[in-house]
């Protein structure tokens, strides 16, 4: 009974080993298992992130574009259109002559025979219809005179209109390619002074801006003197005033009004601006002579105010007229002597320089 007993508990010993044995195993394989097992993968699920994540980066590269597209988009919406061309400004001849007035406070020379000079208001306002004819300088000047509307002119106002004329031919203009350039000559008034002259040169721009480039003192005045080409007597012949010299010989008369022989004592030579008027003189024996209004007769009287009828040198006056002077200086000598008188053109006149 004893061996039997020892003979089965080897068996019971070995079963539950074996028991053992396949516990064990199991659980070592449910834990493996259990490590290494793996959630199945949704291939649906992985295109659909994938063809997401495209879309994804196709719609930021689309993005992308299309901000390239609305900035340029944007940039073309945002630029600000071009401005309607404006035209610059561009006044007529006479409107910047006036700006130029404007400028010098109107302090312009004119130089030349007042319309007052009794001989010159017959010829001042008859010129006044030539004026009227050329509409848009008249317009101008009846504008700056305060005389629009007026349609019947009085004598006072027609020679105020001549005057305003006159006053801007003393202005000249040369065209450049952005203006004009101009020269013109003003004065300075000084309490206890004579006046202080200029001749002033500058630009002013088609919309009537004046830059002074240039000023040079004008201490002649106005030009009074005889223009060049006119005929002196002398022993030797007649000579252009413009080539005579200090020390050559002239005929003049003393104070018993006899003809004699004398030396020049001083020649004058004077610029004349381009708006220098001179007296063109006709008498009936068929003399002629041109000279600076106020050029002095033998007796002392300005030659601008005579008229026809007047008597100079022993001879009537059959017609007296104002001309544009063209050249660049007027001349006029002193004989030696106490009447500085000679003759000029073979009308015997007095000197400016006396």
């Amino acid at each position: 009974m004893k061996n039997a007993q020892k003979g089965f508990a080897p068996i019971v010993f070995l079963i539950i080993i074996a028991v053992l044995a396949i516990g064990g195993g199991t659980y070592v394989y449910t834990q493996k298992k259990a490590l290494v097992s793996v959630e199945p993968i949704d291939t649906q699920q992985i295109d659909s992130t994938t063809q997401n994540k495209s879309v994804s980066a196709t719609s930021t590269s689309n993005d992308k574009n299309n901000t390239s597209v609305n900035i340029q988009a944007s940039t073309t919406v945002k630029v600000v259109p071009p401005k309607p061309k404006v035209n610059p400004i561009v006044l007529s001849e006479v409107q910047l002559k006036y700006k130029i007035k404007k400028y010098f406070s109107d302090k312009i020379t004119t130089c030349g025979p007042p319309a007052v000079y009794p001989s010159y208001q017959d010829e001042q306002l008859a010129l006044f219809s030539t004026i009227q004819a050329n509409t848009q300088e008249f317009q101008e000047i009846i504008k700056n005179l305060n005389l629009t509307g007026v349609t019947n002119f009085t004598n006072e106002q027609k020679l105020k209109v001549v005057a305003e004329h006159n006053s801007l031919l003393a202005i000249s203009l040369t065209p450049t390619n952005i203006g004009y350039t101009f020269q013109t000559r003003t004065f300075t008034e000084k309490p206890g002074y004579n006046p202080i002259e200029e001749i002033v040169e500058g630009t002013i721009s088609k919309s009537g801006s004046v830059t002074v480039t240039k000023r040079t003192d004008y201490p002649y005045g106005c030009p009074v003197c005889l223009a060049k080409g006119t005929f002196i007597s002398t022993p030797s012949g007649f000579v252009a005033v413009e080539n005579l010299q200090v020390g050559m010989k002239v005929w003049t008369i003393n104070n018993q009004g006899e003809k004699i022989e004398v030396k020049i004592a001083k020649i004058g030579k004077t610029p004349v601006p381009d708006t220098h008027y001179v007296t063109h003189l006709k008498l009936k024996d068929g003399r002629e002579l041109v000279v600076s209004p106020n050029h002095p007769t033998i007796d002392g009287k300005k030659i601008g105010t005579l008229v026809s009828g007047d008597v100079i040198d022993s001879s009537e006056i059959i017609s007296t007229s104002l001309e544009r002077y063209t050249s660049a200086y007027t001349y006029d000598i002193l004989p030696e002597g106490n009447t500085g008188a000679y003759w000029a053109d073979g009308i015997l006149i007095g000197s400016t320089l006396k």
